[in-house]
């Protein structure tokens, strides 16, 4: 989660910098458009994705807009592996929309053991039709972003496409458009699957010199040696 203490403690963007990919983020998210549900934030170790991810997932908290999110840590083993991505999930759904409880307890007492099965059953189970539960004229109120950070750092390309292939399935099935930033390294095994199973409602920010770093590590500069 974006405000637990070990990702929190690791920090957000400095003031003042990385403003403009972090407002074409939340540009993209207000236009809710549901031909592009996926966003795939990628760039080289040290470009900054895991500060601008915290630091968009801050805004759309404080704008009710943040369902739930995924800080993957390579170092630390639960956060490292796939299957510790589903019951986070479905933890911050419970606290943000109360009224699904019903719908994944039932899920539960159905299938006790339902948290060993796929991730893209566990989805359908936990977060599809729980969500499908909620009435229509409610649905425009409820939060509609997950972010998911570090997928480069989930141990094993399978699990890493594991995650993407729920992506993709919870695009095509769930009732309403949840939105999904994804962050990670450009590593050939993750632009492979996007290239050539993740659809066609997905589009990518590039962290590179579009974005002008150096202005921002100015900043960050005089800001630390005035």
């Amino acid at each position: 989660m974006h405000d637990s203490k070990e990702v929190g403690d690791q920090g957000t963007c400095h003031p003042g910098t990385r403003t403009k990919v972090v407002g074409d983020i939340v540009a993209w998210i207000e236009r809710a458009d549901p031909e592009d549900v996926l966003k795939w934030m990628r760039g080289a170790a040290g470009a900054g994705k895991s500060a601008i991810a915290r630091t968009t997932a801050k805004i759309l908290a404080e704008q009710g807009l943040l369902l739930a999110s995924f800080f993957c840590i390579r170092s630390n083993g639960r956060r490292s592996n796939a299957s510790s991505v589903m019951p986070t999930l479905v933890h911050q759904i419970l606290t943000r929309i109360p009224s699904v409880r019903p719908a994944i307890e039932k899920a539960f007492r159905s299938d006790p053991y339902l948290l060993t099965k796929t991730l893209e059953i566990q989805a359908r189970c936990l977060i599809v039709e729980p969500l499908a539960s909620i009435k229509p004229e409610l649905r425009r109120t409820l939060p509609r972003v997950i972010v998911i950070d570090g997928l480069d750092e989930i141990k094993g390309s399978e699990g890493q496409h594991d995650i993407l292939k729920t992506i993709a399935f919870l695009s095509d099935t769930l009732t309403f458009p949840i939105h999904f930033l994804v962050a990670s390294r450009p590593e050939h095994q993750i632009q492979d699957y996007f290239a050539q199973s993740m659809g066609s409602r997905w589009s990518s920010i590039s962290l590179d010199d579009s974005y002008h770093p150096g202005y921002d590590i100015i900043i960050f500069y005089k800001a630390h040696f005035p």
